[in-house]
């Protein structure tokens, strides 16, 4: 599965809530925005990260050396709700939360 498609799967199921149960959160990193940045470039200014880039979007794979497992991936949220686009195409506003989770149990 592509990351895009991967990430729009996963942001369908948070905002329908078609999960059956309750997604574990395992790390948290977060980032105060600003303007002008997407959700990519601020991360890469804060943390160490590893992705995977194709004509369909930017997959996370790593933050700060803490990498993805077969059942655990890295998901961004801002303000708390799930990323609808690709990181690289999403532009918080100034202040807004960036928050990246690595979430298992989908």
């Amino acid at each position: 599965m592509t990351g895009r498609l991967l990430l729009l799967v996963l942001a369908f199921l948070l905002s329908v809530g078609g999960c059956s149960h309750k997604p574990t959160v395992i790390k948290t990193c977060r980032i105060i925005a600003l303007a002008g940045e997407s959700v990519l470039a601020q991360t890469k200014a804060h943390y160490q990260i590893e992705y995977d880039s194709s004509g369909v979007g930017v997959f996370v794979k790593a933050v700060d050396g803490v990498a993805q497992t077969k059942s655990a991936y890295w998901l961004y949220f801002v303000n708390d709700k799930g990323g609808q686009v690709s990181c690289e195409e999403c532009m918080p506003n100034v202040g807004d939360t960036i928050e990246w989770r690595l979430t298992s149990g989908y």
